[in-house]
Formats: structure tokens, C-alpha cells, sequence
């Protein structure tokens, strides 16, 4: 054992260590997003696997690495979870803002055993019910909100879900499949046409009146990555729908046609704009380097869809990215926090999946100087481990969560070190297998 591995799982063991108690860490964790936040919001992110209760229970789970297991914790952050649940409205579907989360990670955590049997089927229950809604105001406006199809709160990360649990689930996943597909149809607005997937949403959020105004977004987290991701996923599954195919290609074919090459070769930008689209010009600089945006969520998504339909042009352009990724030195990466979603935790587990085959001496280098970047970032005088910067910058926020805190970058930092490359259970949650 390495002593930079010897240092990666004391500080596993260190932060799980604060996050066994749910009430301390609700507590810490409500205190950390301070007083703007509304009673109902708080309770949202506190029992959403994304900030929440249940991606630290997934990091104590059946599907935890060795040494961090303990069922026990992980069921006392489950039911902390359900009792918050049942004070609010459970009207969210979304993989890390809401249901379906719940249910992604008690599933996990259940292991061979059939507990957490009834929670799911009520959830099941609710989510078959709001996806139905959703489906149908996709039909009735096809350019609309991205929270309606994306990774984080729509269709493509409730549809993870749904593969992951199967036949209970079965009609719900082939209704969001149906919806994806017929999404990525093209639309033809004031005389042009736009690809499918084209949002209202702005790229910082909030929704605009117009087309002309709004984008496409090409990330992970909220753009046409995640429903890629999906269809592929469950093609390679043996789950499909008529068209799933066709547009697995139309949504790939549009990373392939409007890559862009920089220094240090292919990126791409975050979002493309009317213009942008219509002119086939853009922004020169490349967007983030994460997983939710930029070109490491964007080669996980090529990668799948590789996979699933054997077109080896698209594992090569997933190749060229990741290549062009661990050219740029780490102190030039647009990075400051640790998490799975932006930060550096996100990118040493995107990288995983490349960390064999043609890139494996570069890629495994850049994964050792993210591991010792996440080391520094470690800080025991933060009640988990690890400070997050709020929008502003200018707050130290205290999550932890999976997507956006402790708990996720424990399992990525605990998967580097154990030397492994293949898909973990909870990489499901990322849509990244």
C-alpha cells in the first residue's frame, strides 16, 4: 500500500466518522445553509440523495466499500429520510433532488435481502404517477424546462432508476424512454430548425418566453449527456423502444459535429445558443472539467453509447476528450471543491472508466495528482471533512451529501484507492453505468 493510498482511506475513515449520527449531521447541515432557506427547503435538500440523508446512507450500506459498511447507520439515515419525506410533498421525481433518489439508494442498500420491500412500492407508486405528468407536459410542449428531461430533477435520472429496479418499474422506464426519444426529434422554429432538447431553461437556471433565448445544453448534469446516457444504458440492457436507437445517434452526432478544438484539442462549450447554432460558430474556451459539465461527463456519456451500438468513431471521440483533459495542467482546470458534481472527486471517478486501454498511463498520473488535490482539500476543522463554496464564493457551506458532498467524495476517493476500474454500484447514481 502506497502511503498516498494510506492517506486516501484515513481521511475515508476520518469523514465517515462524522457522518454515523443523522441527527448531528441535520443539525450541521440546516446550520450550514443558514437562515434564507425556508423550512420546506431545508427538508428537501436534507432528504434528497443528492445533499441529503440518503447519499450518506448509501455510503454506509450494503453497497459500501469494506471497512465504511454499517447497516445499522445507514437504516437510521434512511428512516430520518422517510420522516422528512412524509412532512413535505413528494411532487420531485429527480435522481438527487428528490424520489427517485430515495429509492436509488434504498435499493442499493438492500442487498440480497428484501428489506426496504414496502418503502419502494409506495414510492414506486408515486413516481409512476408524476412521471406520467411529466411525460405528458413534454408531449404537450416539447421546448420547455430542462428539469423536465435532465439528470438531476427529470426524466433521464428517474429512467436510471427505473432500469436499475426492473419490472416493478418496467412501464415507467419504457413511458420515460417513449418521451426521451420523441424529444430528441428536431423542431422547426420562425422558419429554423433546432435540435431536439432545446431548453427555455437559462444556463444558470430560470426560464425564458422564447426560443431565440433559450440554448442547448450539452452536460452531464442537465443537457443532452444524461438522456444519451440513459437510452444507451438501457439498450445495452436489452430495453428499447421504437427510435431509441436513432436518436442515441442524432444526440451523439451532435457532439461529433460541433466538437471544438482548443490547445489542447477536442472540447466542448457548456451550452449553445440560437446563434451558435444556427451559425455553427461558438465560444472558443471550453466549459467546465466535470462531471456535470464539459468534456469528462460528455466522454462518459460517448462511452456508453459506444458501447451500447458499437460505433467505435464515438469511443475514439470520448478518447480525443479525455486525451485533451489530462493535457491541460491541474492547476488550469476550472475546479475549487472537492464534490462528485464539479469538483475534483466527480473528475478522479469520470476517469476511472478511462484509467485502462489506450490513455492508461496518462489518465492513472492525473488520477494520483486529483487524489493528493483532494487530500489538501481535506480540512478536520470542517464538521465533514470537506467545505463546500456556495455560489457566491464567498460561504463555506458544510454538505453532506452524495452529489454535492461528503459522502460521494468518500466512495470516489475509497474506489481510487482500491485500485479498481470497474463500475461500483452506486455509479448508477451518475448515470456514468
Amino acid at each position: 500500500m502506497t502511503d498516498r493510498t494510506s492517506r486516501v482511506r484515513r481521511v475515508c475513515q476520518d469523514v465517515s466518522a462524522g457522518l454515523v449520527d443523522p441527527a448531528s449531521v441535520l443539525r450541521t447541515f440546516t446550520d450550514s445553509l443558514g437562515d434564507d432557506a425556508t423550512s420546506a427547503q431545508l427538508e428537501a435538500q436534507a432528504r434528497s440523495l443528492g445533499s441529503g440523508l440518503p447519499g450518506v446512507a448509501l455510503l454506509f450500506g450494503d453497497c459500501a466499500p469494506p471497512g465504511l459498511r454499517a447497516d445499522r447507520v445507514a437504516h437510521r439515515h434512511f428512516t430520518a429520510a422517510v420522516q422528512l419525506l412524509q412532512g413535505g410533498p413528494a411532487s420531485d421525481p429527480g435522481l438527487h433532488s428528490g424520489l427517485s433518489g430515495l429509492a436509488l439508494s434504498l435499493l442499493l442498500c438492500r442487498g440480497s435481502g428484501s428489506g426496504y420491500g414496502r418503502a419502494l412500492q409506495r414510492i414506486d407508486a408515486s413516481l409512476g404517477a408524476v412521471v406520467a405528468a411529466v411525460c405528458t407536459s413534454v408531449a404537450r410542449d416539447p421546448i420547455g424546462d430542462r428539469a423536465r428531461f435532465d439528470a438531476i430533477s427529470g426524466l433521464a435520472g428517474v429512467g436510471r432508476y427505473a432500469l436499475l429496479r426492473g419490472a416493478p418499474m418496467r412501464d415507467t422506464l419504457v413511458s420515460v424512454l417513449k418521451t426521451l426519444v420523441a424529444l430528441g426529434t428536431s423542431r422547426s422554429v420562425d422558419g429554423h430548425h433546432l435540435p431536439g432538447y432545446w431548453t427555455l431553461t437559462r444556463p444558470r437556471g430560470g426560464l425564458v418566453a422564447s426560443p431565440r433565448a433559450g440554448n442547448l445544453n450539452l452536460g452531464m448534469s442537465h443537457g443532452i449527456a444524461g438522456p444519451l446516457a440513459l437510452l444507451a444504458l438501457a439498450h445495452g440492457q436489452g430495453v428499447s423502444v421504437p427510435g431509441q436507437l436513432k436518436t442515441m445517434e442524432t444526440l451523439a452526432g451532435v457532439y461529433r459535429d460541433r466538437a471544438r478544438v482548443g490547445e489542447h484539442g477536442v472540447f466542448w462549450p457548456d451550452f449553445i445558443s440560437w446563434d451558435e447554432w444556427l451559425s455553427g460558430d461558438g465560444d472558443e474556451e471550453s466549459g467546465r472539467t466535470a462531471w456535470c459539465y464539459g468534456s469528462l461527463g460528455i466522454a462518459s456519456a460517448l462511452r456508453l453509447a459506444a458501447d451500447a451500438t458499437g460505433q467505435e468513431e464515438l469511443r475514439l471521440l470520448a478518447h480525443s476528450a479525455v486525451e485533451s483533459v489530462v493535457r491541460v495542467p491541474l492547476n488550469r482546470w476550472p475546479v475549487r471543491s472537492a464534490g462528485l458534481c464539479h469538483g475534483w472527486a466527480g473528475a478522479l471517478n469520470c476517469l476511472k472508466f478511462f484509467a485502462t486501454g489506450p490513455l492508461a498511463e496518462e489518465v492513472n498520473q492525473v488520477r494520483d495528482e486529483i487524489a493528493d488535490m483532494v487530500l489538501r482539500l481535506h480540512d478536520e476543522r470542517e464538521p465533514f471533512g470537506f467545505g463546500y463554496p456556495d455560489e457566491d464564493g464567498r460561504t463555506t457551506l458544510a454538505l453532506p451529501g452524495f452529489l454535492d458532498g461528503a459522502a460521494g467524495v468518500v466512495l470516489a476517493l475509497d474506489a481510487y484507492a482500491s485500485g479498481s476500474t470497474e463500475a461500483a454500484p452506486w455509479d448508477a447514481a451518475l448515470l456514468l453505468a
